[in-house]
């Protein structure tokens, strides 16, 4: 199936990184699952407790200055991002924030910051990273916690709430 590694050079990484790796899992998972008849969404466990822990960190650090959690969650998360893809999501963040500086953060820590928010929507995590690249990110159609999952609410330690919740 590989007879070179060279000739598959589009996921522009070393093949033994573990992001790499997650970004290949998760695209067979979604190649699977398209042949299966089954759609990847934000219900099946596209990211990991570890990086959502990770996204709330650079959420704290970036983001707090203008949003507040509450931003993202519930309702306003469903009119700003379900129906999408992860893909979309994802640019609408990377090519926007943060409003001081758009595009100034790597793709992993806008990754991990949308990771955050899927655990502010308590949707479920998985066993891998939600990946970086475009196409593993568009196969994931994002959609609202399914109400037969089980699962807690989440919120950010210390109750921090800063700055406008109508900045947007």
């Amino acid at each position: 199936f590989f007879s070179s590694r060279r000739r598959h050079t589009r996921f522009k990484c070393d093949w033994s990184s573990d992001v790499c790796s997650s970004d290949l899992l998760l695209l067979v998972a979604a190649s699977t699952a398209a042949a299966q008849g089954n759609d990847l969404t934000t219900n099946t466990g596209v990211y990991t407790a570890a990086q959502a822990d990770r996204g709330e960190g650079v959420f704290r650090k970036s983001c707090l200055e203008c949003h507040v959690p509450d931003d993202y969650r519930g309702e306003a998360f469903k009119s700003k991002f379900v129906g999408g893809t992860v893909f979309d999501m994802f640019e609408q963040i990377r090519t926007s924030m943060p409003q001081s500086d758009p595009g100034s953060l790597t793709r992993q820590q806008y990754a991990d910051v949308v990771a955050y928010l899927f655990k502010l929507n308590n949707l479920p995590t998985g066993a891998n990273d939600l990946p970086t690249e475009a196409g593993p990110l568009k196969a994931i159609k994002v959609v609202a916690i399914d109400p037969g999952l089980r699962t807690t609410r989440h919120t950010l330690t210390h109750g921090i709430r800063h700055g406008s919740p109508h900045i947007r």
